[in-house]
Protein backbone atom coordinates (compact mmCIF):
# COMPACT_ATOMS: atom_id res chain seq x y z
CA UNK A 1 0.00 0.00 0.00
CA UNK A 2 0.66 3.71 -0.08
CA UNK A 3 2.31 5.31 2.58
CA UNK A 4 -0.96 7.22 2.93
CA UNK A 5 -2.79 4.39 3.73
CA UNK A 6 -0.91 3.40 6.18
CA UNK A 7 -0.88 3.80 9.82
CA UNK A 8 1.34 6.55 10.59
CA UNK A 9 2.00 9.63 12.21
CA UNK A 10 1.16 12.21 9.43
CA UNK A 11 4.52 14.11 9.16
CA UNK A 12 6.50 10.81 8.57
CA UNK A 13 3.35 9.82 5.65
CA UNK A 14 4.34 13.19 4.73
CA UNK A 15 8.03 12.20 4.16
CA UNK A 16 8.02 9.31 3.34
CA UNK A 17 5.98 9.94 0.69
CA UNK A 18 8.21 13.01 -0.29
CA UNK A 19 11.17 10.99 -0.40
CA UNK A 20 9.85 8.46 -2.42
CA UNK A 21 9.67 10.75 -5.84
CA UNK A 22 13.33 11.72 -5.21
CA UNK A 23 15.53 8.95 -6.92
CA UNK A 24 16.71 8.16 -3.39
CA UNK A 25 16.22 4.49 -2.94
CA UNK A 26 12.70 4.72 -1.53
CA UNK A 27 9.53 3.65 -3.33
CA UNK A 28 5.55 4.84 -3.59
CA UNK A 29 4.63 1.81 -2.11
CA UNK A 30 6.74 0.00 0.12
CA UNK A 31 7.46 -3.76 0.42
CA UNK A 32 5.67 -5.54 2.92
CA UNK A 33 8.14 -6.32 5.34
CA UNK A 34 8.87 -2.71 5.22
CA UNK A 35 5.09 -1.85 6.22
CA UNK A 36 5.38 -4.13 8.87
CA UNK A 37 8.50 -2.61 10.16
CA UNK A 38 6.76 0.81 9.94
CA UNK A 39 3.30 0.40 11.14
CA UNK A 40 5.08 -2.09 14.19
CA UNK A 41 7.29 0.99 15.26
CA UNK A 42 4.86 3.82 15.42
CA UNK A 43 1.68 2.00 16.05
CA UNK A 44 2.81 -0.61 18.77
CA UNK A 45 6.42 0.94 19.74
CA UNK A 46 7.48 -2.53 18.52
CA UNK A 47 11.61 -3.48 18.93
CA UNK A 48 12.29 -5.12 15.47
CA UNK A 49 14.11 -7.81 13.98
CA UNK A 50 13.89 -7.90 9.91
CA UNK A 51 15.14 -11.06 8.05
CA UNK A 52 14.86 -10.90 4.22
CA UNK A 53 17.04 -11.63 1.37
CA UNK A 54 19.65 -10.01 0.20
CA UNK A 55 19.08 -6.85 -1.60
CA UNK A 56 15.29 -6.85 -0.83
CA UNK A 57 15.03 -3.55 1.59
CA UNK A 58 16.69 -4.51 5.05
CA UNK A 59 18.73 -1.45 5.35
CA UNK A 60 15.43 1.19 4.48
CA UNK A 61 13.28 -0.98 6.93
CA UNK A 62 15.49 0.38 9.36
CA UNK A 63 15.85 3.91 8.44
CA UNK A 64 12.24 4.51 7.31
CA UNK A 65 10.99 4.79 10.74
CA UNK A 66 13.96 6.67 11.91
CA UNK A 67 13.03 9.51 9.12
CA UNK A 68 9.22 9.05 10.52
CA UNK A 69 10.76 9.86 13.97
CA UNK A 70 12.56 12.82 12.52
CA UNK A 71 9.82 14.39 10.94
CA UNK A 72 7.67 13.81 13.78
CA UNK A 73 9.94 15.74 16.23
CA UNK A 74 10.30 18.25 13.72
CA UNK A 75 6.70 18.77 13.57
CA UNK A 76 5.30 18.11 16.91
CA UNK A 77 8.36 18.73 18.95
CA UNK A 78 10.52 22.19 17.17
CA UNK A 79 12.08 23.11 20.47
CA UNK A 80 13.39 19.84 21.05
CA UNK A 81 14.45 18.73 17.02
CA UNK A 82 16.74 22.47 17.56
CA UNK A 83 18.89 20.62 19.81
CA UNK A 84 22.15 19.22 19.34
CA UNK A 85 21.82 15.78 20.19
CA UNK A 86 21.97 12.00 18.37
CA UNK A 87 18.93 10.92 17.56
CA UNK A 88 19.73 7.24 15.63
CA UNK A 89 23.03 5.25 16.69
CA UNK A 90 23.50 2.55 13.90
CA UNK A 91 25.70 -0.21 15.25
CA UNK A 92 27.72 -2.73 13.08
CA UNK A 93 30.02 -5.37 14.03
CA UNK A 94 32.37 -4.39 11.56
CA UNK A 95 34.17 -1.43 9.01
CA UNK A 96 33.00 -3.14 6.30
CA UNK A 97 29.53 -2.89 6.88
CA UNK A 98 29.93 0.19 7.68
CA UNK A 99 31.61 1.85 4.65
CA UNK A 100 28.26 -0.26 2.56
CA UNK A 101 25.81 1.66 4.28
CA UNK A 102 27.21 4.90 4.45
CA UNK A 103 26.94 5.22 0.99
CA UNK A 104 23.35 3.85 0.95
CA UNK A 105 23.06 6.39 3.80
CA UNK A 106 24.28 9.06 1.79
CA UNK A 107 21.94 8.61 -1.12
CA UNK A 108 18.91 8.66 1.56
CA UNK A 109 20.20 11.83 3.65
CA UNK A 110 23.10 13.63 1.36
CA UNK A 111 21.27 14.27 -1.57
CA UNK A 112 20.43 17.60 -1.31
CA UNK A 113 16.75 17.35 -2.30
CA UNK A 114 16.24 14.74 0.39
CA UNK A 115 18.10 16.35 2.90
CA UNK A 116 15.60 19.64 2.34
CA UNK A 117 12.66 17.66 2.47
CA UNK A 118 14.60 15.58 5.82
CA UNK A 119 14.98 19.26 7.27
CA UNK A 120 11.25 19.80 7.24
CA UNK A 121 11.52 23.79 9.05
CA UNK A 122 15.03 22.94 11.01
CA UNK A 123 17.37 25.50 11.30
CA UNK A 124 20.60 23.41 10.30
CA UNK A 125 19.73 20.09 8.31
CA UNK A 126 19.54 16.23 9.66
CA UNK A 127 23.52 15.00 9.92
CA UNK A 128 25.15 11.96 9.74
CA UNK A 129 28.90 10.89 10.39
CA UNK A 130 31.04 7.64 10.58
CA UNK A 131 33.12 7.64 13.46
CA UNK A 132 35.39 4.38 13.40
CA UNK A 133 38.96 3.62 13.51
CA UNK A 134 39.35 4.48 9.99
CA UNK A 135 37.70 7.98 11.01
CA UNK A 136 40.58 11.50 10.69
CA UNK A 137 42.18 11.40 13.42
CA UNK A 138 42.57 10.96 17.17
CA UNK A 139 43.56 13.18 19.47
CA UNK A 140 43.51 16.90 19.30
CA UNK A 141 44.20 18.99 16.19
CA UNK A 142 47.26 20.65 15.15
CA UNK A 143 49.27 22.11 11.84
CA UNK A 144 51.22 18.78 11.25
CA UNK A 145 48.67 16.44 11.84
CA UNK A 146 46.55 17.73 9.36
CA UNK A 147 48.86 17.99 6.72
CA UNK A 148 49.58 14.40 7.79
CA UNK A 149 45.87 13.01 7.85
CA UNK A 150 43.97 15.28 6.29
CA UNK A 151 45.78 17.00 3.08
CA UNK A 152 46.58 14.40 1.30
CA UNK A 153 42.80 12.81 0.86
CA UNK A 154 41.97 16.52 -0.76
CA UNK A 155 44.67 17.55 -2.56
CA UNK A 156 45.45 13.60 -4.33
CA UNK A 157 41.62 12.68 -4.31
CA UNK A 158 38.79 15.16 -3.53
CA UNK A 159 39.72 18.23 -5.01
CA UNK A 160 41.06 17.00 -8.05
CA UNK A 161 37.34 15.13 -8.44
CA UNK A 162 35.65 18.13 -8.36
CA UNK A 163 37.33 19.93 -11.38
CA UNK A 164 35.43 16.78 -12.91
CA UNK A 165 32.04 17.08 -12.49
CA UNK A 166 31.02 14.02 -14.55
CA UNK A 167 33.38 11.97 -12.52
CA UNK A 168 32.12 13.62 -9.44
CA UNK A 169 28.54 13.01 -10.22
CA UNK A 170 29.18 9.22 -11.23
CA UNK A 171 30.55 9.02 -7.27
CA UNK A 172 27.79 10.73 -6.06
CA UNK A 173 25.30 8.39 -7.71
CA UNK A 174 26.85 5.85 -5.43
CA UNK A 175 26.77 7.66 -1.88
CA UNK A 176 31.39 7.46 -2.61
CA UNK A 177 31.96 11.13 -1.70
CA UNK A 178 30.88 12.76 1.67
CA UNK A 179 27.99 15.11 1.26
CA UNK A 180 29.52 19.13 2.81
CA UNK A 181 31.10 21.50 0.61
CA UNK A 182 34.18 19.71 0.65
CA UNK A 183 35.95 22.93 -0.81
CA UNK A 184 34.81 25.31 1.59
CA UNK A 185 35.66 22.86 4.18
CA UNK A 186 39.39 22.56 3.16
CA UNK A 187 39.32 26.11 2.82
CA UNK A 188 42.78 25.82 1.26
CA UNK A 189 43.60 29.45 0.84
CA UNK A 190 42.91 30.34 4.47
CA UNK A 191 46.02 32.09 5.93
CA UNK A 192 47.65 34.30 8.68
CA UNK A 193 49.57 37.18 8.32
CA UNK A 194 52.48 37.41 10.96
CA UNK A 195 54.75 40.28 11.65
CA UNK A 196 58.48 39.19 11.90
CA UNK A 197 61.27 40.75 13.73
CA UNK A 198 62.65 43.08 10.99
CA UNK A 199 59.02 44.27 10.65
CA UNK A 200 58.48 41.94 7.28
CA UNK A 201 54.66 40.32 6.71
CA UNK A 202 55.13 36.66 7.08
CA UNK A 203 51.97 34.62 5.41
CA UNK A 204 51.21 31.18 6.78
CA UNK A 205 48.61 28.69 6.06
CA UNK A 206 46.51 28.97 8.96
CA UNK A 207 44.97 25.40 10.08
CA UNK A 208 42.97 26.81 13.17
CA UNK A 209 40.41 28.52 10.07
CA UNK A 210 40.01 25.42 8.46
CA UNK A 211 37.93 21.94 8.50
CA UNK A 212 34.96 23.78 10.19
CA UNK A 213 31.60 22.48 9.07
CA UNK A 214 29.39 24.31 6.95
CA UNK A 215 26.16 25.72 7.34
CA UNK A 216 24.95 23.19 4.80
CA UNK A 217 26.86 20.20 5.24
CA UNK A 218 25.06 16.74 5.64
CA UNK A 219 27.51 14.86 6.73
CA UNK A 220 30.77 15.06 9.17
CA UNK A 221 33.70 13.58 8.32
CA UNK A 222 36.33 14.30 11.08
CA UNK A 223 36.42 13.58 14.85
CA UNK A 224 36.63 17.00 15.81
CA UNK A 225 33.62 17.78 14.01
CA UNK A 226 31.58 15.17 15.39
CA UNK A 227 32.87 16.06 18.89
CA UNK A 228 31.88 20.22 18.09
CA UNK A 229 28.47 19.25 17.22
CA UNK A 230 27.13 15.58 17.50
CA UNK A 231 25.04 14.35 14.53
CA UNK A 232 21.38 13.22 14.39
CA UNK A 233 22.69 9.75 13.09
CA UNK A 234 25.98 8.52 14.44
CA UNK A 235 26.78 4.91 12.52
CA UNK A 236 29.96 3.15 14.24
CA UNK A 237 30.85 -0.10 15.14
CA UNK A 238 30.34 -1.75 18.65
CA UNK A 239 34.80 -1.93 19.41
CA UNK A 240 34.54 2.49 18.69
CA UNK A 241 31.37 2.57 21.02
CA UNK A 242 33.16 1.26 23.70
CA UNK A 243 35.78 4.03 23.48
CA UNK A 244 33.82 6.55 23.03
CA UNK A 245 31.75 5.20 26.05
CA UNK A 246 34.96 5.15 28.15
Amino acid sequence: EPYEKLELPPPARLLLNSLAGLDVGLFPRPYVHQTQSLEAFFERKADLIVATGTGSGKTESFLMPILGQLAVEAMYRPQSAALSGIRALLLYPMNALVNDQLSRIRRLFGSKRAAEAIRMGRALPVRFASYTGRTAYPGPRSSSRDRERIEPLFEQFYLPILNQPEKEEQLRAIGQLPEKDLVKFFAKDAEEVQVTRTGKLKRLRNWKNRLFTQSDDRELMTRHETQARCPELLVTNYSMLEYMLM
